[in-house]
């Protein structure tokens, strides 16, 4: 019997374009009876060693499944292509297929790598692959929406001899950084600005890594500010000033906004902010062209009771688990902040109040009853990536896969 263990290392969150790096250790566990140690001779006068396990193979390969909803998108002809037809006549029990069992189509394939051939494993002895394999840049993040789910896994594959093949598979996370795919002049060796003549600083050329350029062009994005002020208003007049310091946020990253209701010409009694993703199938996809092509759904909510109130603020926490926007064959997911004020409909600081007039000197109180309406606005704002060791320990999940063969 063969133990397989599969660990990624480090994490299981790669940035698109990133190289994943795993572990596989094969480990023949078969434990001999003290009878049967002695080798066996054969009829031709051959020895045949007791215990040894025969792999026919190992292959690995990395994959994104995507599973749509059939009712509300039209699944394009070239997806309908590399599905795998259910009638063809291929024997699964011998031929890989990393997607086996999985609803939907792959959106993406790696290049599969043979890890051994007609390998030997004597009782206790244990043999060691490392599979290393980059991620493109334009592969779909992982996203779990209401139209579309893009899931990403680490599939392994093996095969005894005289036996069926069995998978292992590890689940992975995929984010994707707009822009990476321009960065190769920065991947070049840092040239270095001056020599010194120190004999004991090291003059080697440091190597930049991918994470480290790619964390860089994040942080690039994120920190561009350019505050914005936006005088919200409505039919009767100005309800207030709302000030927002930036429009790229990164996961895991605070919003923080400034209302101002100095010179409000109506009153706010109440406001909310809510973070809200917006999920748009492409034109070609439709199922039905009445249907609505967008779908929203909300994520981090601020609300306040404002009456009365000159300035104010709000932090909004941006989740680890969330998608960045993207834009893919078959949608495109987009980022705003919705706000909706409840104001009044009366001037609430002069009006009549328990059938009395208010009075200069006397402390206001609020009226039993206030005719209000709601007044709603939407922000777009761009949510960026983070550092996937950041982003790791958001979602527990495992690292390892084990298997008996």
């Amino acid at each position: 019997m063969i133990e397989v263990k599969a660990s990624l290392i480090g994490r299981n969150v790669y940035i698109a374009g990133e190289q994943l790096h795993c572990i596989v250790t094969l480990t023949n566990v078969t434990q001999l009876d003290s009878s049967k140690s002695t080798n066996s001779s054969s009829s031709n006068g051959s020895k045949d060693e007791v215990g040894v396990e025969r792999l026919a193979w190992a292959s690995a390969q990395i994959h994104c499944q995507c599973v749509i909803n059939e009712a509300r998108i039209n699944l394009p002809q070239e997806f309908k292509n590399n599905q795998r037809n259910p009638d063809q006549t291929v024997d699964i029990g011998t031929y890989f297929a990393p997607n086996r069992g999985d609803a939907g189509h792959s959106a993406y394939l790696s290049k599969p790598q043979v890890l051994c051939c007609d390998l030997a494993l004597r009782p206790g002895c244990s043999k060691t692959f490392h599979y290393v394999e980059t991620l493109p840049y334009n592969c779909p993040p992982s996203y779990r929406g209401s139209n579309v789910k893009y899931a990403y896994k680490l599939s392994i594959g093996f095969q005894k001899l005289h036996s069926t093949m069995k998978l292992s598979r590890i689940p992975m996370r995929v984010i994707n950084i707009n822009g990476i795919d321009d960065m190769q002049q920065y991947m070049e060796l840092a040239e270095p600005t001056e020599v010194s003549t120190n004999p004991f600083l090291s003059h080697i050329k440091k190597e930049c890594s991918f994470l480290d350029n790619a964390l860089e062009v994040l942080s690039i994005q994120a920190s561009r500010r350019n505050l914005g002020s936006y005088s919200i208003t409505n039919k009767s007049g100005l309800v207030g000033k709302f000030n927002l310091y930036k429009l790229a946020y990164r996961l895991g990253e605070d919003i923080l906004g400034y209302f101002d209701f100095s010179e409000a010409q109506i009153s706010c009694l109440q406001y909310t902010v809510v973070l809200q993703s917006l999920e748009e199938i492409r034109k070609d996809c439709i199922k039905h062209n009445s249907q609505n092509r967008s779908m929203n759904a909300s994520y981090s909510r601020f609300s306040e009771a404002c009456i009365s109130t000159i300035n104010t603020h709000f932090i909004l926490p941006i989740p680890l688990t969330i998608t960045p926007g993207f834009e893919s064959n078959l949608v495109t997911l987009r980022w705003r902040l919705r706000f909706e004020f409840i104001i009044s409909t009366q001037d609430l600081a002069n009006n009549d109040y328990n059938g009395r007039k208010h009075l200069p000197d006397e402390a206001w109180q609020g009226p039993n009853e206030v005719e209000t309406e709601s007044l709603v606005w939407d922000l777009p704002i761009e949510i960026l990536a983070t550092n996937p060791v950041q982003a790791f320990p958001a979602v527990p999940a495992r690292l390892t896969a084990n298997l008996l063969l």
